[in-house]
């Protein structure tokens, strides 16, 4: 029998309950497969572990033997080209999914579709897990064309796409026609939207708001809670791995999908990340660039899954100094940015050695800039930092997924191009 993301979720929903106590064994089965399928069939393990699988001892846990392999990224696993990534390089009708590039540098990720029903089964359960039902509508603003996503291949339910490159106000008809219940999207982007309505007098109610692809800052909460009417909830996820974690229903940290996913912290690396199900293109201890602490305790929401707490997103996003020496300061440069009142958008931008550009959506109070001038110099030891007001939202640099990153480098972008 086909299966089907409703059997997904079905499997999901009761996992949770089931894995309470079998969580570890669970993963230890899973990773049992998947680090045979990297030992034996995709070169790039191969050459890079140096491991003969049938020379393992069969007394060792493979969660203990994990921690111990080499860590990986995306530009390491790039410069092995793609066919040394796979373990089955003739697999009809993979599905394929590229990084959004929000750092300079895009990459592909393939798996098997069944593995893409198990992703949406994990979507959905977060979506569940915060009181969205089958017959609720969703708005998800992203990089399409709009209209009502007719496919039924999930049995749940139907989809308004918002195509975040169309005006605030033509964004503002589609929704008011289609009448979604709950929204979906990047933060900045369902920030731009919620002050347009504001601006223009116009009221919308949502029964529930999902931010994601970057970091929902305090300031962003109070805005959408306060247009909307209702608290946004966090999802970590990447395209890599697909929905990572989400946000506690006690606003606790974010529940990590344990299930799919084995996170560790490295006090380096920061967050890595083993994709228990893909053994087409095998993920293991994979630094997705991000960094936040693991919480193991009981949670007050009874949710047996480990928690993330202290999310930061691109944290080792790194400066350029004059120099020329990198340091990752950039989540701290951009912290203290959410204390600036009446400013709702704000970017910063490198296009010199020790020099950033502070790109804000309204002019700060008197001195707020000046006082963030000098604190950043003094702080971090730049030589330059200027202010620039947008005009429009298009003043803004967004990647080609649709992201627009608190930090922006020039620099890397024009190395990454060149």
């Amino acid at each position: 029998m086909r299966a089907s993301a409703s059997a997904f979720l079905l499997q999901y929903y009761l996992s949770r309950k089931r894995l309470q106590h079998r969580l570890a064994e669970h993963q230890q089965h899973r990773l049992n497969h998947i680090l045979r399928i990297a030992l034996e069939q995709v070169p790039f393990y191969k050459e890079l572990y140096g491991i003969n699988p049938n020379q393992l001892d069969p007394e060792l846990r493979m969660i203990d033997i994990v921690k111990t392999l080499p860590i990986i990224d995306k530009n390491l696993m790039r410069a092995a080209g793609y066919e040394r990534l796979l373990s089955r390089t003739t697999k009809p009708n993979l599905h394929q999914v590229t990084t959004g590039g929000s750092t300079g540098e895009a990459f592909q990720v393939s798996m098997t579709q069944l593995h893409r029903k198990r992703r949406v089964a994990v979507l959905y359960r977060t979506y569940f897990a915060h009181d969205v039902r089958p017959w609720h509508k969703l708005a998800i603003f992203q990089n399409t064309p709009p209209g009502i996503d007719n496919s039924s291949w999930t049995g749940y339910p139907k989809s308004a796409f918002v195509d975040i490159t169309a005006d605030t106000s033509t964004q503002w008809g589609f929704v008011r026609e289609s009448r979604p219940q709950i929204l979906i999207g990047i933060p900045s982007i369902l920030c731009d939207f919620a002050n347009y309505l504001s601006l223009n007098g116009h009221h919308y109610r949502a029964k529930a708001i999902f931010c994601n692809s970057e970091m929902l800052m305090p300031k962003q909460r109070k805005t959408l809670k306060k247009i909307f009417g209702v608290e946004p909830i966090n999802v970590y996820d990447s395209w890599e791995f697909g929905n990572i974690a989400w946000e506690c229903p006690m606003r606790d940290g974010l529940h990590i999908n344990s299930d799919s996913l084995l996170l560790e912290r490295h006090p380096d690396k920061g967050i890595l990340i083993t994709d228990l199900y893909n053994d087409v293109m095998p993920l293991i201890r994979y630094a997705i660039g991000d960094d936040a602490d693991i919480d193991n305790t009981a949670c007050p929401c009874a949710n047996p899954y480990p928690r993330l707490s202290s999310l930061q997103g691109k944290a080792l996003e790194c400066v350029v100094m004059a120099d020329r020496s990198e340091r990752a300061i950039a989540a701290q440069l951009c912290e203290n940015l959410r204390f600036f009142k009446g400013v709702d958008a704000y970017q910063l931008v490198q296009t010199e050695p020790g020099a950033i550009e502070l790109l804000l959506n309204h002019t700060p109070e008197t001195g707020a800039f000046e006082e963030y001038k000098a604190w950043v110099l003094d702080t971090f030891k730049l030589t330059s930092v200027s202010l620039r007001i947008a005009s429009s939202k298009d003043d803004f640099i967004v990647t080609a997924a649709g992201k627009r990153p608190l930090f922006y480098s020039k620099l890397k972008h024009q190395k990454s191009a060149n």
